[in-house]
């Protein structure tokens, strides 16, 4: 696996060194390096997790900040593999108008604390994030239940223009009317 996990490093780091140097980036960017990501721990957790990452909805021209999702798949990983039968990993994320919402569920085991694990580790830092980019437009809700941890994230993300389609306004000013369905499994 060392080939095609240098590759999938090596495209990671490349959207962190020079995609990432504005304050928002586009959105369909942004789920490609979550894609990567996730494909990346696949690979090392040794296949011994399921993931599956659903997008439904429009893409084009939303943008949104770098790496606000990813402290989330990280807190995911780092739950699953303390797991020791099947672990899993569920992401739906949706585009609706300039909604942006994502549902993320994961196993955990029945006697784990994983919500105040993920508590202390990460989400302080993304609940500032989002107040300090998304102020009152943002809702975070983070629920353990027995073998499940689920995170509900809404945004509401203005619509803009990527730099580089400035070339062809006219096409980018008309919108589908067909929503558009992906699912990505990493098996």
């Amino acid at each position: 696996h060392a080939p095609e996990m240098l590759l999938k490093l090596s495209d990671l780091l490349s959207y962190m060194l020079y995609e990432c140097d504005e304050p928002l980036v586009p959105l369909d960017k942004e789920v490609e390096m979550m894609k990567g990501y996730m494909a990346l721990e696949k690979i090392r957790l040794s296949d011994g997790i399921e993931m599956e990452l659903n997008v439904k909805g429009d893409m084009s021209n939303k943008m949104i900040a770098p790496f606000l999702l990813l402290p989330f798949i990280e807190n995911s990983c780092k739950q699953n593999s303390t797991l020791t039968e099947q672990a899993w990993v569920n992401m739906d994320i949706g585009i609706e108008g300039d909604t942006f919402t994502m549902k993320l569920a994961n196993g955990v085991l029945p006697d784990n604390d994983a919500l105040q694990a993920f508590s202390e580790d990460g989400l302080p830092n993304v609940k500032k994030r989002l107040s300090l980019i998304y102020p009152q437009r943002h809702e975070l809700k983070i629920n353990q239940h027995s073998e499940m941890l689920t995170v509900l994230l809404k945004i509401q993300l203005a619509e803009t223009t990527h730099p580089l389609s400035h070339e062809n306004e006219e096409a980018l000013t008309i919108e589908s009317t067909k929503p558009k369905s992906k699912q990505y499994a990493f098996q």
